[in-house]
């Protein structure tokens, strides 16, 4: 048994047994978000908790990668057990090929699979080049719903975007679910553009600040990841905390000099998130060698 089919089928049986409910139906056949929101009340007296990590820019299958995933799990294992892998998309350069899923996907991630960690990624622009990403759709290993889904994790909803494609039928969806989202104590989005950015190569993303931002203003999103850009940067926009974490593994690309005024840090260094999400949201960013680099609570709403 090749080692994409192995990986693929243990994390079916993985993400069936954690009651992720993947849809392996063809994609014109799926609803728009069949993931449904799970509402947490703010005032609950037992607030539940999750933990969750976050990776961008990674499927390259070389050595920054590898040693970012051994880090990830070595923080699983020492620190408190980890419920989500979230990925801001570029899952497996060059064209997100499915013969490429073992080298740059699956053989990095053993240690994850094997403590039976559940990815839920987004595309990124490399994802897409092949079939608009609908191997890696249809993979349960990537635990993906469709192009753009919503899942819960503990008090948080998260709504996974795919920025390739900002169509009319994926903003309505979102506006739909941003609305509904406000039960929950804390609503985070994951894309893979960046709204705001203090990269060089790329930079913020034009289209997508114009047509995102407002939503994430208007409907009280907490949080905005992203990758693309092969660094990490911190910026507030709008009362909004976005997050650029692109070093998954990728060449590393150089911070602007100077930095966009609305950016609070830049570090261009391999690294990977983690979020504490109970009564407080708390993010760390972790670099596999030097440990913690950035750290801050997001604010819960009013």
């Amino acid at each position: 048994m090749s080692i994409r089919v192995a990986a693929g089928a243990f994390a079916l049986a993985l993400l069936t047994a954690c009651g992720a409910g993947v849809d392996t139906s063809p994609r014109s056949a799926r609803p728009a978000s069949p993931d449904p929101l799970v509402a947490r009340p703010r005032a609950a007296t037992t607030m539940p908790r999750a933990t969750v990590a976050v990776v961008g820019d990674a499927g390259v299958g070389e050595e920054p990668q590898r040693r970012v995933a051994e880090a990830i799990c070595a923080w699983h294992d020492r620190v408190r057990r980890l419920d989500a892998v979230v990925t801001t998309g570029d899952n497996v350069y060059q064209d997100g090929a499915p013969e490429d899923f073992p080298e740059k996907f699956f053989e990095p991630y053993t240690c994850v699979f094997r403590r039976a960690v559940p990815f839920r990624a987004a595309l990124g622009n490399h994802d897409v080049a092949t079939d608009h990403g609908r191997h890696m759709i249809g993979d349960p290993a990537f635990g993906m719903k469709g192009r753009y889904y919503s899942f819960a994790a503990g008090p948080a909803v998260f709504v996974v975007l795919d920025s390739n494609d900002l169509d009319a039928p994926q903003l309505a969806w979102l506006d739909r679910t941003l609305r509904r989202a406000r039960s929950a104590r804390w609503t985070i989005a994951v894309l893979h553009h960046p709204p705001y950015s203090a990269g060089t190569e790329h930079g913020p993303s034009g289209e997508v600040q114009a047509l995102l931002s407002p939503r994430f203003e208007r409907y009280g999103v907490d949080l905005v990841l992203s990758g693309h850009e092969h660094l990490y940067s911190r910026a507030t926009a709008g009362g909004v905390p976005y997050v650029v974490t692109g070093g998954g593994g990728a060449a590393l690309y150089p911070c602007a000099d100077p930095l966009p005024p609305e950016t609070d840090v830049c570090r261009s260094v391999h690294h990977f998130l983690v979020l504490r999400i109970g009564r407080a949201l708390l993010v760390e960013a972790r670099a596999p060698t030097d440990g913690a680099f950035d750290t801050f609570r997001v604010g819960p709403r009013p």
